[in-house]
């Protein structure tokens, strides 16, 4: 049996086991449109996917503040938000790609119960909706993202998502 740790730690600083090792696809299965493709923290991507290629954000924001100007926000037309108290807030992207395909991540060791998600997480002090929203897509699946309409808003277990 092969130990496989998560590239990242942990919250608490300590190597993050995997229990269950997402395993890549071969790169034909990104050129497919009917296929789902995957891959892996660190792992080999296509150069690219539906023309864009896939080239690494050199200096990705740092702060808060840095979040907070990051390119990519629109001003869209967005209903009020009302978080229910004692619920968290939270934002998320859904990724869409010219051929009908969509980006999800597999959280690690099924966080959350989620087997397969959309790219979301929980607001942090002081950041945007819209730019936490980008953050999220680019900490869980590597993407950097701009924000192109309002979705939806939805009550999930322990947030509010926007």
């Amino acid at each position: 049996m092969t130990i496989t740790y998560h590239p990242k730690p942990n919250d608490a600083g300590q190597p993050a086991l995997l229990k269950a090792p997402s395993t890549p696809t071969p790169f034909a299965a990104w050129e497919d449109p009917n296929s789902v493709a995957s891959v892996v923290p660190g792992g080999n991507m296509p150069a690219q996917i539906n023309g864009i290629p896939f080239t690494d954000w050199p200096s990705p924001p740092e702060s808060p503040e840095a979040w907070n100007s990051v390119a990519g926000q629109a001003v869209i037309i967005e209903p009020r938000f009302d978080c229910p108290m004692g619920e968290a807030e939270a934002a998320g992207v859904v990724v869409c790609e010219p051929d009908g395909r969509i980006w999800l991540v597999a959280p690690s060791n099924g966080y959350g119960g989620y087997h397969a998600t959309f790219p979301k997480g929980r607001i942090e002090k002081g950041v945007s909706r819209q730019a936490n929203a980008i953050r999220e897509a680019f900490e869980e699946a590597g993407l950097q993202v701009a924000i192109t309409a309002f979705l939806a808003d939805s009550k999930r277990s322990l947030t509010h998502m926007r």
